[in-house]
């Protein structure tokens, strides 16, 4: 009798999002990667909608692995929602769940608690590692992927 083949099992989708902004202007930049491996970097300048700069697609592995480096690391136990002239934003978004830690400054900093002061430096330099201005994509991509966003009239 043949062997029963494994359950593959499917994670839920899942988005994680980081983000700086504040100040005068409400500007605000961030970079949303999701459990289907599509990083997004986009921002945002007061109450104009959100403008994505670019996307890409980077495999699930790192992304998986930034949330379990989130989970683990004690952030699901806490509740960090400071705010600041400039404010830094981490939002874990699952199925029926919205997580959003915040405080104040542009980036972690000294005072900024584990897990959040580590984690979110390696977040921000993988997000800034696929910047289609910083790499060439070694692979053909749907060009709405592998390039910046352009206007429909080219700017």
């Amino acid at each position: 009798m043949a062997e029963p083949e494994p359950e593959v099992i499917q994670a839920a989708p899942f988005k994680i999002t980081i983000s700086t902004g504040g100040g005068f202007a409400g500007s605000v930049s961030g970079c949303t990667l999701g459990s289907d491996g599509l990083v997004v970097y986009w921002d945002k300048r007061g109450l104009a909608p959100e403008s994505i700069r670019w996307k890409v697609v980077a495999g699930r592995s790192p992304i998986l692995e930034f949330r379990r480096l989130l989970e683990t690391g004690g952030a699901l136990n806490m509740t960090l929602r400071e705010t600041g002239n400039m404010t830094t934003e981490v939002n874990l978004e699952l199925p029926d769940t919205l997580r959003i830690w915040s405080w104040p400054g542009n980036g972690p900093s000294e005072t900024t608690p584990e897990p959040f002061r580590t984690w979110y430096s390696q977040v921000e330099a993988f997000c800034q590692s696929l910047s289609p201005a910083r790499t060439k994509p070694t692979a053909p991509l749907d060009s709405a992927i592998a390039k910046p966003h352009a206007e429909p009239d080219g700017k």
